[in-house]
């Protein structure tokens, strides 16, 4: 106990505030107005100057991930200021992480931890991580949605080109007086529908609708192994037994 200088006694009096609960901050008040009654005041000489929370203070994202990615931190959660402790707190928090373990990856007592967990401003940062989680969850979805959107609108920009290219070149035969067809099924007979073999032309048309009609599916083998995501037939891996 001891006189304290009228600068420094508000500042301490808030800083003890931000750190108690509100029954200890309660008692505190008493403790301090009867000390006042006989001419004292208490005198705190021991807190950081960044006791109290600093107005430019910014949070570092760095620090929950540093303290999950490590049993040990190298964060001594005593050595940190106020707010970076509710911040900190706040984050491990959200993250599923109990009181105890907080307290022995961050070298500090369980008490410590409990009592910043009761502070104001940890309650604000675990709303803060909660609604940050909840972002980068909508964010990972938007960015998805994005990607298969542009490749789908990539896939229709090349099907628009062929689709102008095939019908620019019927066009042009048409006008020219040259638009043949083949016999058997009517199809255009122009470039991108002819394709040769065995010196013949041949409709690619009809070809493509021959191909998917005899195309059959694969059929699935429980027994069948994934190689470079490709499942073994049944045939290969009897031989290899």
């Amino acid at each position: 106990m001891g006189h304290a200088s009228p600068e420094r006694t508000p500042a301490v009096r808030v800083a003890l505030n931000q750190a108690l609960t509100p029954s200890q901050a309660a008692l505190f008040a008493e403790l301090a107005a009867a000390l006042e009654l006989h001419g004292l005041d208490l005198a705190v000489t021991d807190l950081p100057d960044d006791s109290c929370e600093p107005q430019d203070w910014q949070p570092d994202h760095l620090m929950v991930t540093e303290v999950l990615n490590s049993p040990k931190s190298f964060l001594h959660m005593t050595k940190l200021p106020h707010p970076d402790r509710a911040y900190l707190v706040a984050g491990l928090t959200v993250r599923g992480m109990v009181a105890e373990e907080i307290a022995d990856r961050t070298h500090c007592s369980l008490r410590l931890i409990r009592t910043i967990r009761s502070w104001e401003m940890t309650a604000v940062c675990k709303w803060v991580h909660h609604q940050t989680t909840v972002l980068e969850r909508d964010l990972s979805t938007e960015r998805a949605a994005h990607a298969h959107t542009r490749r789908a609108l990539a896939d229709s920009s090349r099907d628009n080109e062929r689709l102008r290219n095939q019908l620019a070149q019927i066009l042009d035969k048409l006008q020219a007086g040259t638009l043949k067809a083949f016999p058997r099924c009517g199809h255009p007979r122009v470039g991108y529908n002819v394709y040769r073999r065995n010196g013949q032309e041949r409709c690619r048309e009809c070809r493509r609708t021959w191909d998917a009609k005899k195309r059959k599916p694969r059929p699935l083998n429980s027994q069948s192994v994934p190689v470079n995501g490709n499942p073994l037939p049944a045939t290969v891996l009897s031989s290899a037994s």
